[in-house]
């Protein structure tokens, strides 16, 4: 009967346990996966299973991946406007100079009037009573 050393190592973004060959990591090293810093936010995994190493490397690729478009040209205010609104979500307070977007107008149609007419459509005059 054959024996494998294995090593157990719990996932630090799902939580997952996971085993794997003793020889494909050192259990004594244990090394920082993924970090991240972006505008004072800080995300470190040491651990990651299989999955969430797949889901993490192909959201770091499409946020590196180089632009292959020109970003349309705006104005300073507007550009000010767009950073505050990403500043907001990522800090998670509401952006300064926040406006509701416009409601839009309600028209009312007017009631059926008379029970009598006759109903058409694109067919012509119903064969209704």
């Amino acid at each position: 009967m054959g024996r494998k050393v294995v090593v157990e190592l719990v996932c630090d973004r799902c939580r997952k346990v996971e085993h794997v060959a003793a020889d494909a990591q050192d259990p004594q090293s244990k090394s920082t996966t993924f970090m991240c810093t972006f505008m004072g936010n800080t995300v470190t995994y040491g651990d990651l299973c299989t999955g969430c190493k797949e889901v993490v490397a192909t959201h770091f690729a499409d946020i590196t991946r180089d632009m292959k478009k020109v970003t349309p040209r705006r104005s300073n205010e507007t550009r000010q406007k767009a950073m505050a609104k990403v500043t907001a979500k990522v800090t998670g307070a509401a952006p300064a100079a926040s406006t509701p977007p416009p409601t839009p107008a309600v028209v009312q149609k007017p009631a059926p009037s008379g029970l009598g007419e006759k109903k058409t459509d694109s067919h012509g005059p119903s064969q209704r009573p």
